[in-house]
């Protein structure tokens, strides 16, 4: 069975949006911290799989939301003297040809001193040709990477194990679990080990992360995400890779941002806002945000002395953001659960970047 391709006949339809929005306000978050880096100079975007731009109706699809963020950042920009590798790949030819008119008339209302901070590299190729092709010119980075297919049959294990090389390296992946519904797809992922009858649709893309996460190398530095988007009755999904807290840190925010209830995905994946009775204990079913403040609170009981960057840690390892684990360190506090001498200061920034290291008592 063939897949449907989105550009071909309808709108964006709100999943796709809610994909493309995701992408461009973490791109909003990451383009910032590389152009005020003193370290680059240089940075890359890659659309791997760009469209022709936009939808039917004049919807901007990836490439045109890139180029709309990176306009909001020309004064800093231009000042810092950053250059921007837009890499843009279609295969089909009547998108490609669409996608230079659509980039091109997009950047004429730049003006000439950012049109040279922003070079655009146009690609019809399949994918598998021109990522080795390319690779050495983006290893380094800062990459920020968007794969962004129909289906799923691009994104193997392979080349994520391939992107461990990378430098500076930030990755959103589309995943469609009708792919792994209607096909088969063991030659694909070969050592994924689950039988995907036995999963549910919602639960396609944690289950793939989770296993991903296995998979890696152990020494592995990279962080895996996932944000699930319903569509109708099929669950599509983005994964997120990154090294860096930070962008990790960032990503997150983006996600909770995006759904405040459980910030993994646009519907009430766990329904959380479910709030009868559970039909054995007669207790409330306890939420996924309870959840991390009950798990949280015993971590740091069992820790008894511990650090602010202690529970930077745990948070984003459990996919939730600083403002959380802040909220619940708060009732602590306010409880007299716990001593301290300043304001928590849960942050990357503040961690890493100031070196404010806050050590935290736990009374009884």
């Amino acid at each position: 069975m063939p897949i449907k391709d989105l550009h071909d006949e309808k709108p964006f339809d709100s999943a796709t949006i809610t994909k493309l929005e995701i992408f461009e306000n973490y791109l909003t978050e990451w383009l910032p911290t590389f152009i005020y880096s003193k370290n680059n100079n240089e940075l890359n975007i890659c659309d791997f799989f760009a469209g022709p731009g936009e939808d039917i109706m004049g919807m901007p699809g990836s490439p045109l939301r890139i180029l709309e963020v990176l306009k909001k950042f020309e004064t800093d920009i231009k000042q810092q003297k950053i250059k921007i590798n837009l890499i843009l790949n279609e295969q089909k030819k009547w998108k490609h040809d669409v996608l230079i008119k659509n980039i091109m008339d997009k950047t004429t209302s730049f003006n000439n001193e950012f049109q040279k901070r922003i070079k655009i590299h146009f690609f019809k190729e399949d994918f598998q040709n021109l990522f080795p092709r390319i690779k050495n010119n983006i290893i380094n980075g800062p990459n920020l990477l968007f794969f962004d297919q129909n289906g799923v049959k691009h994104i193997t294990l392979n080349l994520i194990n391939e992107l461990e090389s990378f430098h500076q390296t930030d990755y959103l992946f589309f995943i469609s679990s009708a792919f792994f519904k209607r096909f088969t797809f063991e030659n694909i992922f070969p050592d994924l080990k689950f039988n995907k009858d036995d999963v549910k649709s919602k639960d396609i893309h944690r289950t793939i992360v989770e296993q991903f996460r296995t998979l890696l190398p152990q020494d592995s530095k990279t962080r895996l995400y996932h944000f699930s988007i319903k569509k109708n009755k099929n669950i599509h999904g983005l994964v997120f890779g990154s090294k860096h807290l930070l962008a990790v840190q960032k990503f997150l925010t983006v996600a909770w941002n995006k759904n405040k209830i459980n910030g993994e995905a646009n519907f009430d994946i766990d329904e959380d806002l479910d709030k009868q009775l559970d039909l054995f204990s007669r207790k409330p079913k306890i939420t996924k945000l309870q959840k991390f403040e009950h798990n949280l609170n015993l971590f740091i009981k069992e820790k008894k002395v511990f650090t602010n960057q202690d529970i930077f840690h745990y948070t984003l390892e459990k996919g939730f953001t600083p403002k959380h684990a802040t909220a619940v360190l708060k009732k602590l506090k306010n409880s007299n659960h716990i001593e301290h001498f300043s304001y928590a200061k849960i942050g990357y920034n503040q961690i890493y970047k100031y070196n404010e290291i806050i050590t935290f008592r736990y009374i009884k």
